[in-house]
């Protein structure tokens, strides 16, 4: 899915919020992780909030596609943006805004309606509406970690894993999921 997408922003987003890098701050932290906080000889992003991640070869990848864009590519004939734009190279975070008196001429991060507005066009552009959420893509990448997981962790422990991960998710959500897995297991 996220090969669809022609801007290593929009990737970032995707991944970001897959991985769990949003956290709890939801929208804070993912939209404020700067380009310093990025060390790819060691594979790993800060977070604001002082978590390190560990990065796998997709989201190193998509990290370093958003950090070298320099022109934002309209998407398609759904993107809410009519033309292509060049991005500020001076701002110094990840995923940067579009330049305009508002934003300091995208020195300053992208805003939380600049944030959703960008979802809706992902979404529309990759799957014709608005089904993909930060939720729907929060609850995907932590069902993905799951998989990884020991069978025989105790559900209070599953949590604590989610939660170190950046998935904060409620119990009833965490317990439908392990269902899901072991569901599948069985039927295999």
């Amino acid at each position: 899915m996220i090969d669809k997408l022609d801007n290593g922003i929009d990737k970032f987003i995707v991944a970001g919020i897959f991985y769990g890098l949003n956290s709890s701050d939801y929208r804070e932290q993912l939209l404020n992780i700067k380009t310093s906080s990025v060390n790819f000889e060691e594979s790993t992003l800060t977070l604001p909030n002082g978590r390190v991640v560990v990065m796998d070869d997709l989201l190193k990848e998509v990290t370093r596609e958003a950090i070298e864009q320099k022109i934002y590519v309209k998407m398609g004939s759904v993107g809410g943006t009519n033309e292509d734009y060049e991005l500020n190279q001076n701002s110094e975070y990840i995923i940067k805004s579009k330049p305009t008196s508002f934003n300091d001429y995208g020195i300053k991060p992208l805003t939380d309606g600049g944030f959703k507005s960008r979802i809706r066009a992902i979404s529309v552009f990759l799957v014709g509406n608005t089904s993909i959420t930060p939720s729907y893509l929060k609850k995907s990448g932590a069902l993905e970690y799951l998989k990884t997981l020991d069978k025989n962790l105790t559900i209070r422990m599953v949590e604590k894993k989610l939660k170190d991960r950046g998935y904060n998710l409620r119990r009833n959500t965490v317990v439908e999921m392990i269902q899901e897995l072991k569901k599948g297991d069985n039927e295999k």
